[in-house]
């Protein structure tokens, strides 16, 4: 029954898309983000799902060039620009990097996985081009946020403590134990970049039961993280607690309720595993602390000392430490020093300049946002204010867990740079098509 529910709704959503396929970037974005093939995976099996709604995607937008047209504006961002700029120091890095061929198959699969990553973006940017479409693209991961919080809290609940390794949830897996949160911390990760969204869509629907329902939800998204024992994901929510504060123009929610509350609902439910490991988060001996990320950290400075143009090579990085360090070969767990040591000067750069520039749009279509209201139509305005405050502060919390944790093909923040590039483009347009309609009035 489950399998013919699964062929239904598969051809329900390939129709959809050749009409407007906005959808397949729904379907595309709940597959990376949700990844319902990891909880359900016995319906799944032998369908490549993600290979037909990229497919059906993209020929639906070459339809769509003959058919009605196609904003490339929307493409012609710095945003943009670097992100092109981080794939192709990848091109480079997979061709040139001095280890890429002593192993094997491993830098062409990833090599390939995020080029996949990089190609939908770009796909996604241009299909998803309006304000309503931006708000649906929205509740992919809210409604990701309502399940798997559930999920998470069930496992617990129900004492399914096979889902558990040494007292700490892993996200959903398949039958050969692969998943997207098949790591506690990008498990983590997930519930940092999306309960943001669910205070701010709150917000959106304004005073009544559906505002309240949902924010219930926070603290249980709150206590899948205690759950994960992930310490970046304490800190990312701590994070986005903070970025509330400087971004939201409802600080004295944040600081009245949230922030107590959540001190609260830590020190009740917070667990043994996540209250041990975070009493060691400043620690700097030991196998777990931060000297063991500072000696990655300093073996990536190395490569990228010795290779800046290429780095060692896509996924070489352990494979390449011994010859940078005398200490035992390890993951980076930082995002920028991995694309540092890996892929060289040009990624790391890039990475940078997106983070920076993202934040400093935020903080800008916030100020344009309050300056210029009457530029917008009022139920607009607040889909816009909703989108903006909710991105910038999931990116915010992502970008400071990104710091100390190796995330660099996690989907959620090519999502994240979907509506913040979106909202900078329409917010800038709108102004200036209204101050043009001002002056000529």
């Amino acid at each position: 029954m489950g399998k013919i529910i699964l062929l239904c709704v598969i051809a329900l959503t390939v129709l959809q898309t050749v009409k407007r396929p906005f959808v397949g970037a729904l379907a595309y974005y709940c597959l990376a983000i949700w990844g319902p093939q990891y909880i359900w995976w016995w319906h799944f099996e032998g369908i490549r799902l993600s290979l037909i709604v990229a497919g059906v995607t993209i020929g639906a937008l070459m339809l769509c060039l003959f058919r009605s047209g196609v904003n490339f504006g929307f493409l012609k961002s710095r945003l943009n620009f670097f992100v092109i700029v981080l794939w192709l120091a990848y091109c480079v890095s997979f061709s040139f990097g001095p280890y890429v061929g002593a192993m094997g198959d491993e830098p062409y699969e990833f090599f390939v996985k995020f080029s996949k990553i990089i190609l939908f973006y770009l796909i996604a940017v241009l299909i998803i081009d309006d304000v309503d479409k931006q708000k649906y693209f929205s509740y992919v991961i809210i409604l990701s946020m309502f399940h798997l919080t559930w999920w998470a809290n069930y496992q617990y609940i129900s004492q399914n403590w096979s889902a558990f390794y040494m007292g700490r949830l892993k996200g959903p897996i398949g039958a050969y134990s692969a998943g997207i949160y098949g790591d506690e911390n990008t498990f983590a990760m997930f519930f940092v970049s999306a309960i943001p969204f669910l205070y701010y869509w709150g917000l959106y629907l304004g005073r009544g039961l559906m505002r309240y329902a949902s924010w219930a939800v926070i603290p249980l998204g709150w206590h899948a993280v205690f759950l994960t024992g992930s310490r970046g994901g304490l800190v990312g929510l701590a994070a986005t607690l903070f970025a509330g504060v400087i971004f939201s123009k409802n600080r004295k929610t944040f600081m009245a309720v949230l922030i107590p509350v959540f001190l609260v609902v830590f020190a009740a439910q917070g667990g043994d595993v996540l209250k041990s490991r975070s009493s060691s988060i400043v620690d700097y001996e030991g196998e777990t602390s931060a000297e063991t990320r500072l000696q990655a950290w300093s073996a990536a400075v190395g490569m990228l000392n010795e290779y800046p143009f290429t780095g060692v090579g896509v996924a070489c990085f352990i494979k390449a430490m011994p010859d940078f360090s005398d200490k035992q070969p390890r993951a980076t767990h930082s995002v920028p020093f991995q694309f540092a040591g890996e892929i060289g000067a040009f990624a790391l750069i890039a990475y940078c300049l997106i983070v920076i520039l993202v934040l400093i749009q935020g903080l800008r279509n916030n100020g344009l946002i309050n300056t210029w209201a009457e530029a917008f139509d009022s139920p607009e305005l607040q889909v816009i204010r909703y989108l903006n405050e909710a991105s910038v502060v999931s990116f915010f919390g992502l970008s400071v867990c990104s710091l100390f944790l190796s995330l660099n093909y996690y989907e959620i923040f090519y999502y994240l740079l979907i509506i913040s590039g979106f909202l900078n483009y329409y917010i800038t347009a709108r102004i200036k098509q209204y101050y043009a309609k001002k002056n000529t009035a």
